[in-house]
């Protein structure tokens, strides 16, 4: 019988203990804020862990601020697998998941699997929304005791100076089954109008950020906010803006005018899947056949960099079928939508008819609607009206 010590003496402590009580010799539970006992066994501090620690095993079991546990406790020398493990690893094989925020969604869709779950504990190590290698010791203490890797096709010496998926599979074990996924940031089949500058922010929400730089309670998901009160930038629409002409010529122009020739746009979405087909060809699977079945009537992407959440589905569903999991157990009406709209733009009228699309295109921001000046689902006029009042053009 393995020797456990419980990370925890709260509602997940308890739950825990319960759980496995009968299985595992539980020696001891750290806590830093209860002394005494806990179901007659001793609650323990940190600092005595030194002589403990060489027989047993820690189990972190609060959720909220397991990842912060465990950074403490690597930098007191400790190592994950060897030393401490999260809760939801005992009894199961560990998968690590890397990428942005699509694999953060591809977790979701996973873990709804219930035969995913029971077999797997998955750890998602997001890439956006930290520094670069942040948590670079947690990641490679655990790929050193996975037994299956998800990762998106990250370029080693990327600009964003993150791991690459080659960078990782220097820690994993030959036994680690591995599974590379294609990546579909800025593959753009709907939205000539985003080109590389559409992305650089420059100064027009700079009044925005002075207006709250001397507030406490501010940081950067408030900046990140005001930037997707536009999302990323239209420069047909700022030109048009610039030389006043009105809301609805803007609206007018979007909707029924030739911004973009027939060739303009077939050769953009050309150009886009030829991309992810070469990507694509890297991986472990491919999507771009679901692409090109399903680009007319879904719309696949709210803008090029965040696709729907029928696309997350389907490469979840590809990459159960590779671990050989039944894709049915969850039923259409139980499955949970993990929607990246805070974004999303409407496809110019030209290529709405160039390409043969029959998806609604009314309204944007049907989910993340906080991200607009009113707090719901917009039209075209009012986005138009948003973008000319909150960057004051």
């Amino acid at each position: 019988m393995k020797h456990l010590l419980i990370y925890g003496a709260g509602l997940e402590g308890e739950k825990f203990y319960y759980r496995y009580r009968d299985e595992y010799s539980i020696d001891g539970v750290i806590d830093a804020k209860k002394t005494g006992k806990f179901h007659e066994i001793p609650i323990i501090g940190m600092d005595n862990l030194d002589e403990l620690k060489k027989n047993h095993l820690i189990v972190i079991t609060p959720l909220f601020s397991a990842d912060a546990i465990a950074k403490d406790m690597i930098k007191r020398g400790y190592c994950y697998g060897t030393d401490f493990i999260f809760a939801g690893d005992v009894s199961r094989k560990l998968c690590v998941v890397y990428g942005n925020c699509h694999m953060e969604a591809i977790s979701h869709h996973l873990n709804e699997n219930p035969d995913f779950a029971q077999i797997y504990s998955l750890k998602y190590f997001n890439i956006v929304n930290r520094t670069a290698h942040e948590d670079s010791e947690l990641l490679e203490s655990m790929l050193r005791h996975c037994e299956l890797f998800i990762s998106q096709d990250i370029l080693n010496d990327n600009k964003s100076g993150v791991y690459g998926y080659d960078d990782l599979l220097h820690y994993i074990s030959d036994k680690c089954e591995r599974i590379k996924v294609p990546n579909l940031f800025r593959v753009n089949i709907y939205f000539p109008q985003f080109t590389h500058e559409s992305y650089d922010r420059g100064d027009i929400f700079k009044e925005h950020y002075e207006n709250f730089s001397d507030r406490s309670d501010w940081d950067e998901e408030r900046k990140r906010v005001s930037e997707r009160i536009v999302g990323i930038r239209d420069f047909n629409i700022e030109r048009k803006l610039l030389k006043q002409d009105s809301v609805l010529e803007i609206k007018n122009s979007i909707q029924k005018e030739n911004i973009y020739s027939k060739e303009e746009i077939l050769s953009n979405f050309s150009k886009a899947m030829s991309k992810l087909k070469e990507r694509e060809s890297k991986c472990s699977f491919g999507i771009s056949d679901y692409i090109e079945q399903n680009y007319t009537s879904i719309k696949l992407f709210h803008e090029p960099l965040h696709p729907a959440d029928c696309v997350f589905d389907e490469k979840t569903n590809r990459i159960l079928r590779l671990l050989g999991i039944d894709t049915s157990k969850v039923d259409e009406s139980n499955k949970t939508k993990f929607v990246i709209d805070s974004h999303e733009a409407f496809v110019y009228g030209c290529v709405y008819d160039t390409l043969g699309l029959s998806f609604n295109n009314t309204h944007i921001k049907y989910y993340d609607s906080t991200n607009s000046l009113v707090n719901r689902p917009i039209d075209l006029e009012e986005y138009i009206l948003e973008y000319k009042l909150w960057t004051s053009l």
